[in-house]
């Protein structure tokens, strides 16, 4: 396995901070939305489930990645070894992927809830959203 500078890994951490900040309050406000939905067929029990997985999912890749920038800061008081950041940095990856597939997850099924057309629609619109993060993460190098 390459052993990636900090400097390479705090910022790496800072830019999906802020992607997950973002993404999960999109997901809590979509999860807000359905619970005060009316409707209690098995979808919308799908899509809570979901969007509440994708929240929190984000919120712990938040607090994953704050401590590898934590970690990562030059001047930090303890010395920090590349074995100190793998917990953290494997969990927040991990993390963030679920987040992001269960939000794709909810995009895609959501049509389901008003009609068979519309979750065709939809369903579609995931899974080409779903193989174009998949071919973007596959094709960096490195």
């Amino acid at each position: 396995m390459i052993e990636l500078p900090l400097a390479y890994i705090k910022e790496m951490a800072s830019q999906i901070i802020f992607i997950s900040v973002f993404l999960g309050g999109f997901s809590a406000t979509i999860l807000g939305t359905l619970i005060l939905s009316q409707n209690s067929n098995k979808i919308l029990k799908k899509l809570i489930v979901s969007t509440s997985l994708s929240a929190m999912s984000f919120i712990v890749t938040v607090f994953t990645m704050v401590q590898l920038v934590m970690l990562s800061i030059p001047g930090y008081p303890i010395e920090t070894s590349y074995e100190d950041i793998m917990l953290p940095r494997i969990i927040g990856i991990v993390a963030f992927f679920i987040g992001l597939l269960s939000l794709i997850f909810v995009v895609s099924i959501s049509g389901w809830l008003q009609s068979r057309k519309l979750g065709i629609v939809t369903t579609t619109i995931g899974i080409i959203g779903l193989i174009l993060v998949l071919i973007s993460t596959v094709s960096i190098k490195g």
